[in-house]
């Protein structure tokens, strides 16, 4: 979806490791800006080291960043962090929250098939 500028309102999706070493397991970028998009994942990086001593499984914390906002899911294990990057802060908390737990379950639906039914978390 994008607005009238013709710029997505999700620029950044991604998934990092909350266990040392931290790292971005998986990222989509939306925009073509190589610039952006280091910087987007350099700050999601920062993130995970933040999330794992001040957030708990399955919290869901929204940050700010310029004009965009950076929302946060913690699953259940608590061994990974969903990040979304959105382009403006008044991106409704519930829709980004809905696609968080969207993707945690997609994920977590999709080791699972790889794994013969383990859990992240096992």
């Amino acid at each position: 979806m994008e607005d009238q500028s013709g710029r997505p309102n999700l620029l950044f999706l991604g998934i990092g490791r909350l266990v040392e070493p931290y790292e971005i397991l998986a990222c989509h970028h939306s925009v073509a800006d190589p610039t952006f998009n280091e910087e987007t994942e350099s700050i999601s990086h920062k993130l995970l080291g933040a999330a794992k001593l001040k957030l708990e499984a399955e919290a869901f914390q929204r940050l700010y960043w310029e004009q965009m906002s950076i929302c946060c899911r913690v699953d259940s294990s608590g061994l990974c962090l969903y990040i979304l990057v959105t382009k403006s802060i008044d991106y409704p908390d519930e829709y980004a929250e809905k696609l968080l737990d969207e993707f945690v379950k997609a994920v977590a639906e999709f080791f699972e098939s790889r794994t013969g039914g383990a859990s992240l978390g096992d």
